[in-house]
């Protein structure tokens, strides 16, 4: 589960699920988080709302890659279109990438990606030459509610289970944030930055959600 074992993996590719646009990664998968936050479960469900695809679960399994990319169709002016770029509401950290042709969200930027690092919500498009690697952890689980989504997935016995709530949470989160410090994006570049990408696409569109919202199907 380090950067080193995960170093021989095949790239992805990442494709919208009417498959008119794709992401291209030129480096190996970072790692693979579950995550059982507001805002990710959120996310889902306002793109399954307009078109996107449909939540299966209240667990969200997030990708991580080195901010090195190659975009298809590229949005420039004559394609500006094809994407849109939001933010959940005003406040919202998570600067979304979707498409506009079936709102599958397609890349994450965060300021705790300190420009090294592309998020891919993969239950939110399609992931392609990849067989994906456990979970380094599932966090945010003081989000999951039972109530309404159920019991959680199974999960493997070694793969922690991480809650804010946890006393311990800083030593427990570091399998995972040691990453976030570290992970440096190799320059120049093969293709480009998700910074790049969003540029044209103009301020975020806020989206005006409140947290822990729920959207209907």
């Amino acid at each position: 589960r380090s950067l080193t074992i995960l170093s021989g993996m095949s790239l992805a590719t990442v494709r919208c699920l009417c498959g008119k646009a794709s992401v291209k990664f030129h480096h190996p998968l970072l790692m693979r988080l579950e995550c059982a936050c507001n805002d990710c479960h959120q996310a889902k469900e306002w793109a399954a709302s307009g078109g996107g695809a449909r939540v299966l679960s209240a667990v969200s399994t997030n990708l991580y890659f080195l901010n090195d990319c190659t975009i298809n169709p590229e949005p420039s002016t004559a394609e500006k279109s094809a994407y849109r770029a939001t933010l959940l509401r005003k406040d919202g950290k998570s600067t979304r990438l979707v498409s506009t042709c079936c709102n599958s969200i397609l890349g994450i930027d965060h300021p705790w990606y300190f420009g090294q690092i592309i998020m891919v919500p993969s239950d939110t498009c399609r992931v392609e030459g990849l067989d994906l690697p456990p979970p380094i952890a599932r966090i945010h689980m003081e989000d999951y509610n039972t109530a309404t989504d159920g019991p959680p997935p199974p999960i493997a016995p070694d793969v922690p289970v991480l809650s804010t709530e946890d006393p311990e949470i800083d030593a427990k989160a570091e399998v995972y944030r040691v990453i976030f410090r570290t992970a440096k994006t190799k320059l120049p570049r093969v293709g480009t930055s998700i910074q790049e990408i969003l540029a044209p696409l103009g301020p975020p569109e806020v989206l005006g959600l409140q947290e822990g919202q729920r959207i209907p199907a």
